[in-house]
């Protein structure tokens, strides 16, 4: 838990820099699967699926014009925290799975 919201702080305080702790991979009408490097780097299973919608008020939040501010950032984490959590946390795919190599 403590990764995804490293994770989360990272890309909300430095959205110009997201490149840096996610990957983005495009998968066809509209889905997109979102990598977590830090996950990954963990040994961890760091990959799932957002759905359109979801991508769509993922990149929203993490614009950098939205997130200049404290109020940017802190809609920022609210908004990417339960949602990181759900996908990539215990009860979702990335739990605590190894990766296989």
């Amino acid at each position: 838990m403590t990764l995804i919201v490293q994770s989360v702080r990272d890309v909300c305080s430095k959205p110009g820099q997201s490149g840096n702790y996610w990957e983005v991979k495009a998968l066809g009408g509209g889905k997109v699967a979102i990598t977590l490097k830090t996950l990954v780097s963990a040994g961890l299973k760091g990959e799932v699926e957002f759905k359109k919608r979801e991508w769509e008020g993922v990149q929203w939040v993490s614009r950098p014009d939205q997130l200049g501010d404290n109020a940017g950032y802190r809609r920022c984490a609210e908004y990417l925290t339960p949602m990181f959590l759900e996908k990539f946390g215990p009860a979702g795919q990335a739990s605590t799975q190894p990766r296989l190599r």
